[in-house]
């Protein structure tokens, strides 16, 4: 029978059981915003779990004023409260306080654990303590005759368990909205290291800690925004974050105080272990280029450097910072170690700092030197045009950087007197880069004086290489088709050829090693334009012949390996002067090569010399195999053109009998590639012409 009195028995004092779960729920938060140990998912779990446990099984247990349903609420709202882990610790702690409620709480535990894995939202977990609250009213009908009044007791509890939800829902919404306002607030958006509060927060929980703060300052970044956009300027520092993150210890705090710049906290580091750290992330930010705006952006850094209580250090290692910024960018400076470039140097790096910035970026390189004419500094555009980088150059003189054994000698002394005079000097440089490219520098140097002192000299370079190829070029085309005057189709084989032995050069050095070639592919295929000038002193009327050659007129032709050599060394008399000398001898002494030796064949029946095997030099190889492999596809007075497949068919055929079977593998590798198809199909139109 329905019971009034107890059902508002029931009422109140589920009421008063909310009321009392919300103070509770009051209390655990005001510790945890105390404790911040307490944060943390297993702590948190343990706290909201033993102090249910123990409230409840007081009230249960010893003063009777709440019943196992209302004990059964607790599990699924410490889920909703500390997650699955409360979930864990409070259903074991809540079934050891109250035994009676053993099975009901560990059910409850599973449930709850098992939807708050599936879905971190309270109302999951509210249906777990729904569950068992419903099954109770069925059982108690069952087990005690009666009809109305589990189902009333049942409404109550449902009600109350509706309100404790809404009321802890709330709370943890503004709970995690909390956690994400400290979180948005405590790290940087763009890059997601500690903010400026997140670095304060930092400092604060570790007051007396001892280390080494570094100031990170990556160098001429303004210039990235104004020439490609922030877009490209966000991207940069993303990067530039990762290279970081790449190079710091778990234990250590990193931040970005805004702009281009970070700061590292090293605990524990002395000198020497930041200065190792900072050489570390300056080595990774520029390991590998960025691509930017269609060109390539090496990542540079200044680092500032301060040692003791890291919440003391900041302000310390700022003002180192801005010593490496003034000794010229790329620098690791420590507060308090005398600085090398406290000198004249950091004079002449501040004086030419403006010079460096406004340069950034363009194809125009800096280099700076001191009056004993070392390297001090060196934009990132020379660095990129030299493919050395600055600190590799630093201490060094500039001939040991800039020029090489192709650069005449003679140069420097003229140089000197130019710059020893109080004028500027202008002129070129031959040099290699350190993967063995050939490039021409042009040069502009000028010495820095301030008031009547010489500080030191700047040097602006430029890249001349592609002008001074074609130069060269040119003029081996021209001689080229000088040799043979009376064929029309002389100047497209000669364009072919060289492309073909640029082809064939690069493939050969990609697969054996540059060692087997030390020359750039370009030189090659200038060099193979010159090898048939012998033939300059060839009758055109034994040229030109439609018909076979007699013995007699075969005999003068096989003079023109012999005779190009003569041509070629009374070429250089004339070219080999100047800055130029000693590349247009190497182009020369090349060219000579590939005239001597490319009618050599590798079983030994060719001419001059009849030389054999891998006693041809290997130039000369792979030109002879191009050399007639373009001249069977070409028309000529005694011959039909053949196709592209027939004439390397016949390499094939003439292999280890007139050519190196390597060189036909290479080419063999080569036909599949577009730019060789290019060239034969132009040997295929020139021939239809």
């Amino acid at each position: 029978m329905l019971n009034p009195l107890a059902t508002v028995y029931d009422a109140l004092r589920m009421l008063w059981f909310v009321s009392g779960a919300i103070g509770l729920v009051e209390l655990l938060r005001f510790l945890q915003q105390r404790v911040p140990a307490l944060r943390h998912a297993w702590p948190q779990g343990l706290l909201f779990g033993v102090t249910a446990a123990v409230v409840f099984g007081v009230l249960f247990g010893a003063l009777h004023v709440v019943d196992i349903k209302e004990i059964a609420l607790i599990v699924p709202f410490l889920g909703m409260l500390a997650g699955p882990e409360g979930v864990i610790v409070g259903g074991a702690v809540l079934a050891l306080a109250v035994p009676q409620f053993a099975v009901g709480a560990l059910a409850t535990a599973a449930l709850a654990w098992l939807l708050l894995r599936v879905h971190r939202s309270p109302l999951f977990a509210l249906a777990a303590a729904w569950l068992w609250i419903g099954l109770q009213g069925p059982l108690y009908s069952v087990l005690h005759g009666l009809v109305l009044h589990p189902a009333i007791d049942t409404g109550v509890s449902a009600l109350g368990a509706i309100a404790l939800y809404a009321y802890v829902h709330e709370v943890d919404r503004r709970h995690r909205d909390l956690l994400a306002a400290e979180q948005r607030s405590a790290t940087d958006p763009l890059t997601g290291l500690l903010s400026r509060g997140g670095l304060a927060d930092w400092f604060k929980s570790h007051p007396n800690q001892d280390g080494a703060v570094v100031m990170i300052d990556l160098d001429d970044f303004k210039p990235i925004n104004e020439l490609y956009g922030h877009a490209s300027g966000d991207l940069v520092l993303q990067q530039a974050t990762k290279r970081l993150l790449a190079c710091v210890r778990p234990t250590d705090a990193l931040a970005r105080l805004g702009g281009d710049e970070f700061l590292a906290v090293l605990p524990g580091a002395d000198v020497h272990a930041s200065v190792a750290a900072a050489q570390r992330m300056l080595d990774q930010l520029d390991h590998e280029d960025l691509e930017l705006g269609g060109g390539l952006l090496r990542l540079r850094a200044s680092f500032g450097i301060a040692v003791g209580q890291c919440a003391q250090c900041q302000p310390l290692a700022d003002a180192a910072l801005l010593r490496a910024k003034a000794d010229g960018k790329g620098r690791i400076v420590v507060h308090g170690e005398t600085s090398p470039r406290d000198d004249e140097d950091g004079q002449l790096l501040r004086v030419t700092s403006f010079a460096r910035d406004l340069l950034f970026q363009l194809p125009l390189g800096v280099v700076v030197t001191s009056r004993s004419r070392r390297i001090v500094a060196a934009s990132p555009a020379y660095e990129r045009l030299s493919g050395v980088k600055e600190r590799a150059m630093r201490g060094r003189k500039p001939r040991r950087v800039i020029g090489t054994t192709i650069t005449d000698r003679a140069i420097y002394p003229e140089v000197a007197r130019s710059l020893d005079g109080g004028g500027k000097w202008e002129g070129e440089f031959v040099d290699r880069r350190p993967n063995g490219e050939t490039w021409w520098a042009d040069w502009a140097m000028a010495p820095v004086d301030v008031r009547g002192r010489r500080l030191g000299y700047l040097g602006v370079v430029r890249d001349a290489t592609e002008r001074h190829r074609e130069q060269a070029e040119m003029l081996a085309e021209v001689i080229g088709i000088l040799s043979e005057r009376d064929d029309p189709s002389i100047r497209d084989h000669l364009r072919r050829v060289r492309r073909y032995m640029e082809l064939l050069a690069t493939s050969w050095q990609e697969a054996f090693g540059r060692d087997t070639l030390p020359l750039d592919p370009e030189e090659y295929g200038i060099a193979a334009m010159l090898h048939d000038v012998g033939k300059l002193s060839i009758p055109g009327s034994i040229l030109k012949k439609p018909g076979p050659l007699t013995p007699e007129e075969r005999a003068i032709v096989n003079q023109h390996p012999t005779l190009g050599v003569r041509h070629l060394q009374t070429l250089c008399t004339s070219w080999c002067r100047g800055p130029r000398s000693e590349y247009m001898r190497l182009l020369l002494d090349l060219a000579t090569t590939l005239s001597l030796y490319h009618h050599e064949r590798f079983d030994g029946s060719g001419y001059p010399s009849g030389v054999k095997g891998e006693d041809i030099p290997l130039a000369a190889r792979l030109f002879a195999a191009v050399d007639v492999y373009d001249a069977l596809q070409a028309h000529r007075p005694y011959k039909l053109p053949w196709g592209e497949a027939a004439a390397f068919d016949y390499l094939k055929q003439r292999s280890e009998k007139d050519f190196d079977a390597q060189v036909i593998l290479r080419i063999a590798a080569l036909r599949g590639r577009k730019e060789w198809r290019e060239v034969s199909a132009s040997a295929s139109v020139g021939a239809m012409q």
